[in-house]
């Protein structure tokens, strides 16, 4: 019997162990991608690991929470986000954030068109001009503010423009027809937003690396 208790106690410890183990590397991977975009220092990748893994710990009991709701996992995120942003100075968040939101952009266009991968570092190198005025205003004025407000209604502009000119004619028909039914749908009165498209997307959500 005693036998049996210690074989228990130990998978038991041996399993806690190992997932903390996987939570600690997803962190250190996640960190690394991080790194590379926006370069930490050393206390910035402790500071960094230490806060993502207790992040993906959070989430995962939230996950295997049968009482947990999707404004408790909303809120974990904009908490998580607002740490990560006190860890980086003024200029990595500004940068972090345009890398976020342009790598969106881009790939919300390729699902609609299938971009070839020149066209897509094309857009990239673009809009991440576009995007760092746009978060650096963001950051310093606020989204409310009239300096964002004008700023994004010239970064649309100038989206429309880089469009035009990288999207070969066949997808930039398709581009338009996408855009042209989605007008529609909307206009429909029966028409009700997934959950996706109903869901306001701020760049800090987006695009994190995934493929751990």
């Amino acid at each position: 019997m005693k036998k049996l208790l210690f074989l228990i106690c130990f998978i038991s410890s041996f399993n806690a162990w190992s997932q903390n183990k996987t939570v600690e590397t997803e962190a250190k991977y996640f960190t690394n991608w991080m790194d590379k975009i926006i370069h930490l220092s050393v206390d910035q990748k402790n500071e960094m690991i230490a806060l993502r893994t207790n992040y993906i710990l959070e989430k995962n009991a939230l996950k295997k929470s049968k009482v947990a709701t999707t404004f408790d996992r909303q809120q974990l995120d904009r908490d998580y986000w607002k740490k990560r942003d006190r860890i980086l100075t003024r200029d990595q968040s500004i940068l972090l954030a345009t890398h976020l939101v342009t790598s969106r952009e881009v790939e919300e266009l390729n699902h609609i068109v299938a971009l070839h991968k020149d066209q897509k570092q094309s857009f990239y190198d673009t809009y991440k001009i576009v995007n760092y005025t746009l978060m650096k205003d963001k950051k310093d004025y606020g989204r409310y503010s009239d300096k964002y407000i004008k700023t994004d209604q010239s970064a649309i502009s100038r989206k429309k423009e880089i469009i035009n000119d990288l999207l070969l004619a066949e997808q930039k028909e398709t581009y338009d027809t996408y855009f042209e039914d989605l007008k529609k749908r909307k206009n429909n009165a029966t028409f009700h937003a997934t959950e996706e498209e109903d869901v306001e997307i701020d760049g800090y959500n987006i695009l994190e690396p995934i493929g751990f």
